[in-house]
């Protein structure tokens, strides 16, 4: 209950703290499925001060810092970025537990 559903901007900065975003991505054809977030790491803060904006498992990153439509350039830039600006979306409910097949 609760969240959102269609797209969000998440913003990022790890000039202060750890040097790592904090989540793991594995790629598809156009974006990047957020596989997992780790603890104390910027985007659960993200999470943590921007409740109507979380991000969760299974949602996809569509656009990093202006790139879109390419995975290893979208991943080049939350590698070397200070700050990244991502375009996430989120398809259904994010609970791929409530999908039936007929």
């Amino acid at each position: 209950p609760g969240g959102w559903c269609g797209e969000a901007e998440v913003v990022l900065n790890r000039t202060v703290g750890s040097p790592e975003f904090g989540f793991l991505v594995l790629s598809d054809h156009q974006s990047l499925v957020i596989t997992g977030i780790l603890e104390e790491g910027h985007l659960e803060t993200w999470n943590r001060f921007n409740p109507l904006q979380e991000v969760r498992k299974g949602d996809r990153i569509v656009r990093v810092n202006g790139v879109a439509g390419d995975v290893d350039g979208m991943k080049a830039q939350l590698l070397s970025s200070e700050e990244v600006r991502m375009q996430v979306i989120r398809v259904g409910d994010g609970h791929a537990g409530n999908i039936t097949l007929a």
